[in-house]
């Protein structure tokens, strides 16, 4: 078992978003040309929504299923988890400003600098009740969560 999560994790680099893949449309355009034209535009559409500032936001799931095998894999980790942000009962406590701002930090830990994109959440800076994020690696998002409650209480530090 060890060895398994181990080799899971030596793959850490194909999960990272390369920067030069942020608000790029020339190589999306590039990638695009690389796919049946049939599935060009919705990979153009996928594409553009993770990477363009001012690409689409919102996501809808046949395009999304359409575009998939021409995904790579950190592509569709992130696509999953923005559309469940941005599309139905996330849109409410994400949505658009959240998709946004995980597009201005290029998608890595604002904290750390972690950029593996299976152990990246977006954070609610001052709770829930107001859309401000920041987009956090697993560890510091438990370490934030241990000093600041879900409302963005500071919790006490002492030890009973």
């Amino acid at each position: 078992m060890l060895n398994e999560i181990l080799q899971l994790y030596s793959r850490h680099a194909e999960f990272r978003v390369p920067a030069e893949y942020l608000n790029n449309a020339e190589l999306i355009e590039h990638r695009v040309q690389n796919v049946p034209t049939e599935a060009q535009s919705a990979v153009r559409l996928v594409l553009s929504y993770l990477y363009l500032m001012d690409g689409p936001t919102n996501l809808r799931n046949p395009q999304y299923r359409e575009a998939e095998p021409y995904l790579r894999p950190y592509e569709v980790i992130l696509s999953r988890y923005l559309k469940s942000r941005t599309n139905g009962v996330g849109r409410r406590t994400y949505g658009k400003p959240a998709l946004l701002h995980m597009r201005k930090v290029g998608y890595m830990c604002e904290c750390c600098g972690f950029q593996d994109v299976r152990a990246l959440n977006l954070d609610h800076v001052y709770g829930r009740g107001e859309q401000v994020f920041l987009v956090l690696c697993a560890n510091c998002h438990n370490i934030k969560s241990r000093q600041f409650d879900w409302l963005g209480k500071k919790r006490s530090t002492t030890c009973a």
